[in-house]
């Protein structure tokens, strides 16, 4: 109940100062005869298992992604906690993911065509949406949603199909394909220059985790993940 208290102070104050600059756009630019309509985030909502998460998420958001509005900050951190809660990863995992492939940003895309936040190629997104029986948005991986849920949907898949975390992210930044040739090469062990990309991400996760002053950490039993040992 504390938790839950600190967290609708805080958050009140965050859309109280975004609803008074609205509204004084609003006023300046003479448009007082449309309604001003707010979307509201599904932050808000408290009944979940996963309120001290969300708090720690906003936290870590607010010092690595200045370049979000405390809205988008707000948004994108309920986002990633239902995500990882619903696919059974670590939520500063898919964080740490996607400090490393996008530095935040929803707009970003590789010469390789992967798209988003979490940086997916479209071959991979559509083959994770038919595995968990989800229907693509009109904005395709530009979703942020549907983004967030398919990358972390897609590392609980490479997880349990690869049988470690370090493997899943080597996985998902290489291929699982190459990976296991990788493996084969190297006298069954993952090659060193295959391990850079794990490094940066557990470097990420460690810096956000700082960030956050990361004092709880989620139950997310669900699917065998173990919160004390996420990389």
């Amino acid at each position: 109940m504390r938790n839950q208290n600190t967290y609708i102070a805080k958050l009140s104050r965050r859309l109280g100062s975004v609803v008074f600059a609205l509204l004084v756009m609003t006023f300046e630019t003479g448009f007082f005869h449309k309604p001003l309509v707010i979307e509201t985030p599904l932050l808000i909502t408290l009944d979940s298992p996963f309120i001290d998460t969300r708090m720690e998420l906003l936290t870590a958001l607010d010092q690595r992604a200045p370049h979000l509005s405390e809205l988008e900050r707000i948004w994108l951190a309920d986002i990633v906690a239902q995500a990882a809660f619903t696919h059974g990863v670590d939520p500063f995992l898919v964080l740490a993911v996607m400090m490393v492939e996008s530095e935040f940003k929803d707009i970003a895309k590789s010469h390789a065509g992967a798209v988003g936040f979490m940086q997916l190629r479209a071959p991979t997104a559509f083959e994770s949406s038919e595995r968990i029986g989800m229907l693509m948005p009109a904005l395709g991986l530009y979703d942020w949603e549907a983004n967030v849920n398919l990358g972390a949907s897609y590392l609980r898949f490479l997880r349990d199909r690869m049988g470690s975390w370090k493997l899943a992210l080597a996985g998902y930044n290489w291929g699982p394909t190459k990976v296991y040739r990788g493996i084969r090469a190297a006298g069954g062990r993952l090659p060193p220059h295959m391990r850079g990309y794990e490094k940066r991400v557990s470097r990420a996760y460690e810096r956000l985790s700082r960030s956050a002053a990361r004092q709880t950490r989620t139950a997310l039993t669900r699917g065998g993940m173990d919160t004390n040992a996420a990389i």
